[in-house]
């Protein structure tokens, strides 16, 4: 019940600050909210797409494990290696920055060779042409809140560039709102990293946070600067 009064209080919010209320599209409004059910129910009723989620962790518990051998490699005790002297105040031994900077470097270049093997993309594309279908945003819009799902505020809006031009006040919108509602890859791995201790399967919980917020981010930036114009 709280999270349902929540999401009322949310909408009512977005709608008091609406440029043009008139030009709301109810159905773009109710097609998102129950976009994001879906997404929810899928990933907690149905075995293998939970099972997949939680899998992930292993996953980055193994980029951890080779950014930390190399981190020690390179920068020694600061990266929680072990010390020439004698350690006072263990808990203070090691540097973040030593330790979180190169797993993130790393995945950084593995999303990159991902892009260019066209794995990435083919996953972009599926979910932008559900989101085309479902909520009936143009081609540009639906690519730009996909991309921004795997990569960073910077990155997504860069990803449609040729269109950018082109989209209305209100497309515009809707591509960055989906960029701030996200997270990316990057941090994906730095908030993982840091939970996973008092949060098991911080990974997939995050990134299924970032797939739901996907469709209302849309639905708020629709209510908030209404666009009805959309582009193939």
């Amino acid at each position: 019940m709280q999270a349902i009064l929540g999401l009322v209080a949310l909408l009512g919010l977005a709608w008091l600050v609406s440029e043009q209320r008139s030009r709301v599209s109810w159905r773009l409004i109710a097609m998102g909210m129950l976009f994001q059910a879906v997404i929810a129910l899928a990933l907690v009723k149905i075995a293998p797409l939970r099972e997949g989620l939680l899998s992930l962790n292993a996953v980055v518990a193994l980029l951890e494990e080779a950014s930390l051998a190399g981190a020690q490699f390179l920068f020694a005790y600061l990266s929680g290696g072990p010390t020439p002297f004698t350690v006072t105040a263990p808990e203070n031994g090691t540097v973040l920055a030593f330790r979180v900077v190169p797993q993130i470097l790393l995945f950084t270049v593995l999303a990159g060779l991902g892009w260019h093997w066209r794995i990435l993309p083919l996953l972009v594309s599926g979910f932008s042409r559900l989101l085309r279908k479902t909520l009936k945003v143009g081609g540009a819009v639906g690519l730009g809140a996909a991309v921004s799902i795997f990569v960073g505020m910077v990155e997504a809006p860069l990803a449609i560039r040729p269109m950018l031009p082109r989209l209305s006040r209100g497309e515009l919108f809707i591509v960055l709102t989906c960029g701030m509602a996200t997270v990316a890859g990057t941090m994906m791995i730095l908030y993982a990293t840091v939970l996973e201790p008092v949060v098991p399967g911080a990974l997939g919980h995050i990134l299924a946070a970032s797939v739901m917020s996907v469709p209302a981010a849309i639905v708020m930036a629709h209510i908030m600067v209404p666009s009805q114009r959309t582009h193939g």
